[in-house]
């Protein structure tokens, strides 16, 4: 079983999947609860379902064929909830042409099968009033991201997708969702983020700095072992580029010049060499478009972290005050936000040197461990039962397993089976923190008392949990930027229910 390991906010914010029953399965499929105001379509024809409706428009006539091929026109032909974005004649045209090919007859089932997936998301309608700057919280049924542009002239009128696509009619309402049309087909990246880069012209020296510093095989890597339940899961990785024009800038204009700015020696693979550590820093561990990143250090291949301030749109990456001047790194937003299939691509703004920036919040929850993120029934909100060790969670209980409860907080715990569970947590900065549980209260009598510990030693007193709420484990000064380790162990046996973990500055 393959499974999609985003390790990123939108694991953290909850988004739910749900397999999607029909007369035709063909994916696990997303599904989030939005609560966006009401607002009125563009187009409504309540009465047709998908596929009728697009079959009674010529200017569907291709895209109608490709339902029929591929076998999706029964599915989207039921009751359901879909959002589909339809390519006009024109844009199949233009794809034919740039295939090479005459018709979709000219292309193997699975590959049609793999286009009309790519266009339709299951089990949530996304109107335009829902598109951010980034990435859409679905993910399609064949399991492909989907990013979004908003015209800064245009609004809504002027959508891009996928960097490529624009929707010429939005927001046409069906009986089973939402159509909108566009004017390219929405064709999977196949290429890993290495490969982009290598075959992007504006990045030459850096993906030339990527293969000579060893990182080129890690970042064309697609899937690794699931080494908890088999299968395989699918790497992420969220790459900051620099383009050759920013480089000539700074006087780089060949890999031997950004080579001897950076490099002290010929190791380009040792991970103490300068010219390594500076790639190594562009190379952040786990799946951020720009919509998914919060005000936090975020974790990368080198030992220093990358610190990201947001305020709405705007994005400080690195953000330094000196003598009452501030100073910060952006994104290109226009090269930014670009879909690979092991990741993205975002280009910055400025040079960026290896930064080290000062501690900053850091919210941990169960969901960032791989394992846990691939299970359908938590993605989905529903309880399941957990009876392996899982990368980021050691455990131990005489019941035998743990319960992770409702897709948000582990309950390692019940009445007379005593236990203990560790968390791995990613590298923080170095400096003072206080440490905050959420843990679900509920009856006293029911929940267990717990002796927290941080990196083997004891954290604070023994924890009572009558009631739902934020518990101060304690402080701590970490003296290096380093990962840690959070453990609970039962002191008097009940359920433990924890939601997450919070990692909260002290200033000095």
């Amino acid at each position: 079983m393959e499974t999609d390991n985003s390790t990123g906010m939108d694991l953290i914010l909850n988004y739910k999947r749900q397999i999607l029953r029909g007369l035709f399965a063909f994916a696990a499929l997303v599904l989030v609860s939005c609560n966006d105001e009401e607002r009125e379509p563009f187009y409504t024809d309540s009465e047709l379902l998908i596929s009728s409706y697009v079959s009674q428009k010529p200017q569907y006539d291709e895209f109608y064929k490709l339902l029929e091929l591929s076998g999706m026109k029964p599915t989207l032909d039921a009751f359901g909830t879909y959002t589909c974005f339809a390519p006009n004649n024109e844009a199949f045209k233009n794809y034919y042409a740039e295939a090479g090919i005459s018709s979709l007859s000219d292309l193997s089932e699975n590959e049609v099968k793999k286009l009309a997936w790519n266009h339709v998301i299951g089990d949530q309608v996304v109107t335009s009033f829902k598109f951010p700057y980034g990435v859409l919280k679905d993910t399609t049924a064949y399991g492909n991201r989907i990013t979004t542009e908003i015209g800064a002239q245009g609004g809504l009128d002027d959508v891009t997708v996928n960097k490529i696509a624009k929707i010429v009619i939005r927001d046409i309402e069906v009986a089973n969702g939402v159509i909108h049309e566009v004017d390219h087909l929405l064709l999977p990246n196949p290429k890993s983020v290495y490969e982009h880069l290598r075959d992007d012209s504006r990045y030459k020296i850096f993906a030339e700095a990527l293969e000579k510093t060893g990182f080129s095989d890690t970042l064309s890597t697609i899937y690794v072992p699931n080494e908890v339940s088999g299968g395989a899961i699918r790497v992420k990785f969220t790459i900051l580029a620099e383009p050759d024009e920013l480089l000539a800038k700074q006087g780089i204009n060949s890999f031997e010049d950004l080579k001897a700015k950076y490099a002290k020696d010929n190791k380009l693979t040792d991970s103490k060499n300068g010219l390594n550590k500076y790639m190594a820093y562009h190379c952040i561990k786990g799946l951020y478009y720009t919509n998914n990143f919060i005000t936090q250090n975020y974790e990368n291949f080198s030992d220093d972290l990358m610190s990201v301030s947001v305020d709405g749109q705007a994005f400080k990456l690195n953000e330094e005050v000196k003598d009452e001047t501030e100073t910060y790194n952006t994104f290109v937003l226009a090269h930014s936000n670009v879909v690979a299939r092991n990741g993205v691509v975002h280009e910055v703004e400025k040079h960026m040197p290896v930064f080290s920036p000062k501690p900053k919040e850091y919210l941990w929850t169960p969901l960032m461990d791989p394992y846990i993120a691939s299970l359908p029934e938590v993605a989905a909100g529903q309880n399941v039962d957990i009876k392996v060790q899982m990368p980021t969670c050691k455990w131990w209980t005489t019941l035998g397993f743990i319960r992770f409860r409702q897709g948000v907080k582990f309950n390692v715990g019940m009445k007379g089976h005593p236990f203990w569970a560790k968390f791995l947590i990613p590298k923080l900065v170095k400096g003072k923190y206080k440490i905050i549980a959420k843990i679900h209260g509920g009856n006293l009598e029911k929940r267990a008392a717990a002796q927290p510990y941080i990196d083997g030693k004891k954290l604070g007193g023994v924890l009572l949990i009558p009631k739902p709420m934020d518990y101060e484990l304690g402080a701590v000064n970490f003296k290096t930027n380093s990962t840690h380790e959070v453990m609970f162990k039962s002191v008097r046996t009940g359920g433990f229910p924890l939601i997450n973990i919070r990692f909260v500055p002290i200033e000095e």
